[in-house]
């Protein structure tokens, strides 16, 4: 696999260097260096402390006449640092604590009782697209993917999450007589082996992924879609030995009287080992419209065993999501069922003046698995803004209420959630701005029949100057993490050093915890340490 890696790095590099110079011809490096020192971040796991890590990324892109190029080369370093002065735990102690680090990354000392190299080198990500015609483009390496709304295929970017997933292999895109549009790829489910959560190493899954998509357009942009994807596991990869997703959709974006829809039925079928096998359902439509200054959206989703996982799993046991069901709700909110659940979402937005507009909505879902964990989920919210556009005054909250079946009979509540949030952008002057952003959340859910109460916030406050760069600080508190106490601070600067180049800085501690975008949450560890980083842009 490195060779073929290399291999393929060389030939884009080749491609690159014997290609006529043309005065269109356009190059890009971006180059991010990151070196991070991180201490007890107090979350009750003594092998997650005490370790300094650098990592580089490289990025490179050349656009010609009809070519475009890239790679990206990702290293990343880890040590464990916990040096004698700092801290008053014994030699014993922090050898322990250097023993449950390296075993952490599955290496043990060795017979002088030295412990081997903990790092990733790799080419990640690279790519050759070329337009064969104005309406046909062919692109080999890796690519991301994408059918209809996501529930029969999505591998992408999500960086609040830490995920990034891409297909390596071919794919084409096409569009016929002016009104078919046709995708067509193929290739093995690659992602970014570290992540900055835990700063594991994990393998590529491997899966292999053939999909395809047909748009017809019908009048005035209006399509019809179809499509279907087929995944076959990586040897060894469990008792499934396929599945296949199939459906399509009614893509009307401009309907007679400002309406608007979108409407996608799927199906999927697995198989197992031994002849065994079973079959999901996925219903999803988007309708809505504006007549002066209001806004209606209605959403309704009905999935049923529509998880599409890989087959592996990463460094800390979870697998990777190769499609991301639209969840008709707020898309940061913890959702009790993604693949298995019923249930809708109403927005009405209201333009009061030109510089005040209010929201509100309500979403429901009925949890179909066999927990029953049902919510529903009220929120509304104002904006204002002023200064030609320049400053703007957002002010959210709601309340989120779940419930499940009693042992008695009945219902009895499973998470309650109150939020509100306030975000200010203010121009001051000239280059000078000033941002900050409010948030207060109040949780009460069901541990096992005990009831846990507790409450997070974040309050960030930060100031910008355009061109030069800012200054940010953050306070955080959170009492439910296992914490020897509850309250995150931390301080952060970015300066424009060069036109070619961007320093950032922090330093101190923020809260960790589970973070969702979409339905897909991830559990996030504690930050304490510091961290620099240098971007260099050519």
């Amino acid at each position: 696999m490195t060779r073929a890696r290399t291999g393929l790095l060389a030939a884009l590099l080749a491609a690159a260097w014997t290609s006529p110079a043309a005065a269109d011809t356009a190059y890009s490096l971006t180059e991010t260096l990151v070196g991070e020192w991180l201490w007890d971040n107090g979350n009750t796991s003594p092998d997650d402390d005490y370790y300094g890590d650098i990592k580089n990324r490289l990025n490179v892109s050349i656009q010609a006449e009809g070519v475009d190029l890239g790679f990206r080369v990702d290293t990343s370093t880890f040590r464990f640092l916990y040096p004698s002065w700092m801290g008053d735990e014994t030699t014993e102690e922090r050898a322990e604590r250097e023993r449950l680090y390296y075993r952490r990354h599955g290496i043990e000392p060795d017979e002088a009782g030295e412990y081997g190299h903990v790092g990733d080198y790799r080419l990640e990500r690279a790519y050759a697209r070329v337009r064969l015609t104005d309406d046909w483009t062919v692109t080999g390496g890796d690519f991301y993917a994408h059918l209809g709304r996501g529930l029969v295929l999505s591998l992408r970017k999500e960086d609040e999450l830490g995920l990034d997933s891409a297909l390596r292999g071919a794919r084409l895109d096409g569009r016929v007589a002016d009104r078919v549009d046709v995708l067509a790829m193929a290739g093995l489910v690659n992602v970014t082996n570290v992540e900055d959560r835990y700063n594991l190493i994990s393998q590529d899954p491997l899966d292999l992924v053939s999909a395809g998509q047909v748009g017809v357009e019908i009048w005035s942009g209006n399509r019809v879609l179809l499509h279907a994807a087929d995944y076959r596991p990586h040897a060894g990869g469990g008792e499934q030995t396929d599945l296949v997703a199939f459906g399509g959709a009614l893509d009307f974006p401009e309907l007679p009287g400002g309406l608007r829809l979108y409407a996608e039925a799927d199906g999927l079928h697995r198989s197992f080992q031994e002849d065994r096998s079973d079959d999901g359902f996925a219903l999803w439509a988007d309708a809505g419209g504006a007549w002066g200054p209001v806004q209606l959206r209605l959403e309704y989703k009905e999935y049923r065993d529509f998880d599409i996982l890989s087959t592996s799993q990463d460094a800390l046991g979870v697998r990777w999501p190769y499609n991301r069901p639209p969840i008709a709700d707020q898309e940061d909110q913890l959702i009790e069922s993604e693949y298995n659940v019923r249930g809708g979402r109403l927005r009405v937005d209201y333009q009061i003046l030109d510089w005040l507009a209010v929201y509100a909505a309500c979403a429901g879902s009925q949890d179909l698995s066999e927990a029953e964990h049902h919510a529903v989920h009220g929120y509304a919210g104002v904006e204002a803004t002023w200064d030609d556009g320049r400053s703007a005054a957002r002010l959210s909250g709601g309340y989120r209420h779940a419930w499940q079946p009693a042992l008695d009979g009945g219902f009895e509540t499973y998470r309650t959630l109150w939020h509100v949030k306030f975000d200010l952008g203010l121009h001051l002057w000239g280059p000078l701005s000033l941002s900050a952003m409010v948030l207060h959340e109040e949780w009460e859910r069901d541990d096992y029949g005990t009831r846990l109460e507790y409450r997070r916030g974040t309050t960030g406050l930060s100031l910008d100057w355009a061109g030069i760069g800012g200054v940010i600080g953050t306070f955080e508190y959170d009492t439910e993490q296992a914490r020897w106490d509850h309250w995150f601070g931390s301080a952060g600067l970015q300066w424009f050093a060069l036109d070619w180049l961007t320093i950032r800085a922090k330093v101190g501690s923020q809260r960790g915890g589970l973070k969702c975008l979409g339905g897909v949450c991830r559990q996030f560890p504690p930050f304490d340490g510091m961290r620099l980083e240098f971007v260099f842009r050519l």
